[in-house]
């Protein structure tokens, strides 16, 4: 995975990735490899160990669940999110939970 990297800030002011300087230019799905240095009146720090992020956010909320009993089973089924945190970012799981009209579950 050889490739060159971008400078992507040359401030020497701190920013964070919210930034929009650090954010710009970056697609939704992809994942990115990042490294960073330190400058001083000395010179330049070596680079740190290379790091990785997935440019994704949390995806939206499902659509709300349907139900419907085949036998002693109750099939539950909703629709995956529009908004799935990203373009090519798979949900990969969901969390399903139960509990009684009056808030218990026994």
């Amino acid at each position: 995975m050889g490739g060159n990297f971008v400078e992507v800030v040359g401030y020497t002011t701190l920013y964070t990735l919210n930034s929009i300087l650090v954010t710009s230019g970056i697609q939704s799905g992809k994942t990115y490899r990042l490294r960073y240095r330190a400058h001083n009146s000395q010179g330049w720090s070596e680079y740190s160990p290379i790091g990785e992020i997935l440019a994704a956010t949390i995806p939206g909320a499902s659509s709300q669940p349907t139900t419907q009993v085949a036998g002693v089973n109750v099939v539950i089924s909703w629709e995956q999110p529009l908004l799935t945190g990203g373009n090519n970012v798979p949900i990969t799981k969901y969390d399903v939970e139960i509990r009684l009209l009056d808030g218990t579950f026994t």
